[in-house]
């Protein structure tokens, strides 16, 4: 029986799908997600899929995103775009830009969303990932760690995970 090629597009696309069974479980690691992070007084962030590449460039120089090789989307009409490709880094944009360091500190916010990058290694050109992000800013040490250790912690026990 001869083999059935599979399209080029499906190859590459067809691992950025969640499908319905999988779907469940993450809905319910986000619900607790939100609940634990709203109850420790982090406050949800939004952000943009797309942003200006510009943004990133010391970060790419300084080779700090190798790991996460950022998708850069060169346009002829209008401004370059890269693809989100870090929840956390994209936060600390949205910090800096809005100017959230004039305001009352800490500020403490979580963000969820999709992340996509280029591998370096593996078999997948383009790589998505589902993530949750604390980030406090505005505050050092080790209480600021351990609250953010306590949302996950008590995220993953509200799932029945145990610690």
């Amino acid at each position: 029986m001869p083999k059935i090629k599979t399209p080029i597009t499906e190859l590459f696309f067809h691992h950025l799908d969640r499908i319905p069974h999988k779907e469940g479980s993450f809905e319910t690691l986000r619900n607790s997600f939100r609940a634990v992070a709203s109850f420790y007084g982090f406050e949800k962030i939004s952000y943009s899929l797309f942003d200006d590449p510009r943004v990133y460039q010391p970060l790419l120089k300084a080779g700090l995103m190798a790991e996460r090789q950022p998708i850069i989307l060169k346009s002829a009409a209008g401004p370059d775009m890269i693809v989100r490709s870090s929840a956390p880094l994209s936060a600390i944009r949205s910090y800096r830009s809005h100017k959230m360091n004039d305001g009352p500190q800490p500020v403490k916010v979580f963000c969820e969303g999709e992340v996509f990058f280029s591998a370096t290694r593996g078999d997948q050109p383009i790589v998505r990932r589902d993530e949750a992000t604390l980030v406090m800013a505005g505050e050092e040490g080790a209480i600021a760690e351990a609250q953010i250790v306590q949302v996950l912690w008590k995220s993953l026990f509200d799932m029945g995970i145990p610690a």
